[in-house]
């Protein structure tokens, strides 16, 4: 069984094509949970319902142990990689994104203070301090915390190579 661990929000369509590449290439039925909405922290993404044999655990997938165990009859018999990022990196690059309104959910769906979008919030600061802290304080610290440690854990607990 292989494993292709990433954190939440960035480059989770980039590992979605990683992994559907590397299926492609050797012949592996890839699979992945689901999530039951959008939203940072994101939830806990459920296990797969089907059976495969290379599973993409993306966004917080952290009872995918289980699965492998299931899938390889109890063997703790699987190779993972979790992709990593520089911390800061992340959270600057999901700041870009969430100030630009790159996703559905920045632009209409994450309101804020009466009603105002995320991504127009952001944009309302007088200065990019200003703007910065807010975003730390309303989602990016608990981003930076739930992604980290998502990271930290598969490496560390469940032996995947951080690449």
């Amino acid at each position: 069984m292989r494993v292709l661990a990433t954190a939440p929000m960035w480059g989770a369509f980039l590992r979605a094509k990683v992994a559907e590449a590397i299926g492609v290439r050797w012949g592996l039925c890839v699979e992945s949970g689901e999530r039951s909405r959008a939203g940072i922290p994101g939830p806990v993404e459920t296990l797969p319902v089907y059976d495969g044999e290379f599973l993409l655990a993306i966004i917080n997938m952290e009872t995918w142990p289980e699965y492998v165990a299931a899938q390889t009859g109890g063997r703790d018999n699987h190779r993972c990689v979790v992709f990593t990022r520089d911390p800061l990196a992340r959270l600057a690059s999901l700041y870009t994104y969430a100030r630009s309104g790159g996703e559905h959910w920045f632009r209409h769906e994450f309101l804020v203070d009466a009603g105002i979008p995320m991504m127009r919030k952001l944009s309302s600061f007088d200065n990019l301090n200003q703007s910065v802290r807010y975003y730390w304080h309303k989602f990016g610290r608990e981003y930076a915390e739930q992604s980290g440690r998502y990271m930290l854990v598969n490496a560390r607990d469940h032996n995947c190579t951080m690449v």
